[in-house]
């Protein structure tokens, strides 16, 4: 309600905004962290996005040539005339987690690693077009046919959440059952699609819009 007052109204909303995003990515990543249940998991997803987040800046590679813009806050100065978003790793947490819990109620083992890696993938991309161009956390030198982003973006992605989901299956618990988590990477994808709808219409938000109802299904059929 807040988002769309403030568009449709051109009411800027001061630290209400930034405050807001803070406190939806960590109240997300709190519950899929208590139900991955493992800190070691935790510290490797955090460690494995970080490492390839940085690599991405420096050199375009896993995912292809961007930079962050700063206005994802709280967002640290590192070398190079680049920031990093404080919320990076947490992020990663939610949406690998998050992936991680659907994939794992269907696969087991190196199935469910791979369909958590393809999940996460999936759903970054559509979501990468909000994340330039109506939050503007970051901007693509060389953009893509994916949404505006590059082929290497969701390939990068897909590696990376595979690798980062490899930590989960070795480290929680093998009877775990997940239930806040699918609901919260759910919920994450609605926010957004009702974001970028209401800025403006984008076939990107049909997309996410389409793997938000997959997703409620999925909980429905559990």
């Amino acid at each position: 309600m807040g988002s769309a007052v403030s568009t449709w109204f051109k009411i800027d909303p001061g630290p209400v905004r930034p405050i807001a995003a803070f406190l939806l990515i960590l109240s997300g990543t709190a519950c899929v962290a208590i139900e991955i249940h493992s800190a070691l998991a935790l510290a490797w997803i955090a460690v494995v996005s970080i490492i390839a987040e940085t690599l991405g800046l420096y050199t375009g590679y896993p995912f292809g040539p961007y930079e962050y813009t700063g206005q994802w806050w709280p967002s640290i100065p590192i070398g190079g005339q680049h920031t990093f978003p404080f919320l990076l790793p947490f992020a990663w947490i939610l949406v690998v987690g998050g992936s991680y819990a659907v994939a794992s109620s269907r696969l087991k083992g190196w199935g469910a690693i791979l369909a958590t890696g393809l999940l996460a993938s999936v759903i970054d991309a559509p979501m990468e077009r909000a994340m330039t161009d109506v939050f503007h956390y970051w901007v693509w030198r060389s953009p893509g046919p994916i949404f505006g982003v590059p082929v290497l973006n969701s390939i990068g992605w897909f590696v990376v959440a595979s690798i980062a989901a490899c930590g989960i299956s070795r480290q929680s618990r093998e009877n775990l059952h997940q239930e806040l988590a699918p609901k919260v990477l759910a919920l994450f994808c609605g926010f957004i699609v009702v974001s970028g709808s209401i800025a403006f219409f984008d076939r990107a938000w049909l997309a996410l819009g389409v793997i938000v109802v997959l997703l409620t299904l999925n909980l429905r059929s559990d």
